[in-house]
């Protein structure tokens, strides 16, 4: 599973499927993917992804 920052959203697919993906798509794990929904669920938006670390804000901050 690949996750975009930029549009908040996951993405089914691999290195194949790269060219018509969002630049930003990084590969996230099943205990990720959990993580990020019960985030943007709680209204954090999801920044960065660095290995198994998180990085969120919450929707209207500046």
């Amino acid at each position: 599973m690949l996750f975009s920052v930029q549009y908040q959203g996951f993405y089914v697919g691999d290195h194949l499927d790269m060219h018509v993906l969002p630049n930003d798509c990084v590969p996230v794990s099943a205990k990720q993917m959990a993580e990020i929904h019960k985030l943007v669920i709680a209204g954090f938006v999801i920044t960065a992804i660095n290995g198994d670390a998180l990085v969120t804000k919450k929707r209207n901050e500046k």
